[in-house]
């Protein structure tokens, strides 16, 4: 398939579909509404904050406005202009080297790719014909071809096998040992943050050491195992296990109550700074580069400081200080997915400023009444980051 799609000839301008356009003209008018509430409410005279968040919502209709009424493809001969919101692109036929498919959360799209460039063009949900059809069938599918080159590369390589058809099998073996370290990633990942206290050791350590096994896999065998790859790419994928470990360990952290969280900067930002150079050079030869940088950066971030906090509470073989403290209320914070409980506490112990809020289960929360008196154990930490911890009454606590 040519790299250049077939002309069309004359010039033809496509824009947003109709349910598109109609859908982004209706968050521009419910962003607008929304700003200019507060002006309505405080008879044009809002606070500054609110005219703030007022001026930033009624921004986000305009842009929303402006994509759904400017932006258009135009095609005349061989010259292309893609029109967005506030800027177009423009270049020719011959500057292209195809396609690619990007997914993100909720659909995938075509990313027109120019040769020699950096520069990635995305194409929205334009309104087609049987003209526009021809034209983009004739771009070269870039993610196809790079499926192709790989599995050509895998039938060649003699280490992988004596025949093509054992080396094929060697793909199918990797792909099976990579679900094989999926399902021991999440296994560990429920042990840490659910089971009994004697296996969160062994649990943190497979967390720990997953992401070096996944590093192992896309070095050692580069064609058999990529990372944040495309749909098409035949590889095993080890981002899965990426994210289990970082989340694993995270999810972990998120249920200790830290007197400090700044007292693990200096642990988590070297695990984050480990965790990206190992992972890096294999992000970089990733076609959507700034993709992947992007997740490896916050995978990073979540390893670094779920592994911190897990070796600061895991590892601590400190004696816990005993207190009893009085409970002053509670609160209930509701995030997009999730749903946290904390308990609000006089001031006590050492660090009586920095711990009178703690996290806990739902169980625990409505289980407690103000006025109550509760048990806390307080740690010194592994890493010297004091956490502190609700315990019964009658573990020797007065």
């Amino acid at each position: 398939m040519s790299a250049v799609g077939q002309i069309v000839a004359g010039r033809h301008e496509y824009g947003l579909r109709a349910g598109q356009k109609t859908l982004y003209l209706f968050f521009a008018v419910v962003l607008c509404a929304m700003a200019a509430l507060p002006f309505a409410v405080s008879a044009g005279n809002p606070p500054p904050a609110q005219m703030l968040a007022s001026s930033a919502l009624a921004a986000s209709g305009v842009y929303m406005a402006l994509v759904a009424l400017r932006s258009c493809l135009i095609i005349d001969g061989t010259q292309v202009r893609v029109q967005g919101a506030v800027r177009s692109r423009d270049f020719d036929l011959s500057q292209v080297e195809g396609f690619r498919t990007y997914k993100s959360r909720y659909q995938s799209y075509q990313v027109i790719c120019l040769k020699d460039q950096a520069l990635k063009i995305p194409l929205m949900k334009y309104a087609t014909d049987a003209s526009l059809d021809n034209w983009f069938a004739g771009l070269k599918d870039l993610d196809q071809q790079d499926r192709e080159q790989l599995l050509q590369q895998i039938d060649q390589d003699e280490e992988l096998g004596a025949t093509p058809e054992q080396r094929r099998g060697a793909l199918a073996a990797a792909r099976q040992i990579n679900v094989a370290a999926w399902i021991v990633d999440a296994l560990a990942a429920a042990a840490f943050a659910f089971g009994p206290a004697q296996y969160r050791i062994a649990a943190m350590v497979v967390l720990t050491l997953s992401p070096i096994a996944a590093a192992y896999m896309l070095y050692q065998q580069p064609l058999l195992y990529g990372m944040f790859k495309a749909k098409v790419d035949p590889r095993a994928d080890v981002s899965p296990v990426l994210m289990i470990s970082a989340f694993g360990l995270l999810i972990g952290a998120a249920k200790v109550n830290f007197i400090s969280v700044g007292l693990l900067l200096p642990f988590i930002v070297p695990g984050a700074l480990v965790f990206l150079a190992v992972f890096y050079s294999s992000a970089r030869k990733n076609p959507r580069f700034a993709g992947t940088l992007t997740g490896l950066l916050f995978l990073s971030a979540l390893y670094g400081w779920g592994l911190a906090a897990a070796v600061d509470t895991v590892a601590d073989a400190s004696v816990p200080q005993a207190w009893s403290v009085q409970v002053l209320g509670g609160h209930i914070s509701h995030g997009s997915r999730s749903t946290s409980y904390y308990l609000k506490l006089e001031p006590w112990g050492p660090y009586a400023a920095a711990a009178t809020q703690m996290k806990v289960s739902a169980r625990m929360y409505y289980a407690t009444s103000p006025g109550q008196i509760i048990c806390l154990a307080l740690h010194a930490g592994a890493l010297h980051a004091p956490w502190y911890e609700p315990v019964p009454c009658d573990n020797g606590i007065q």
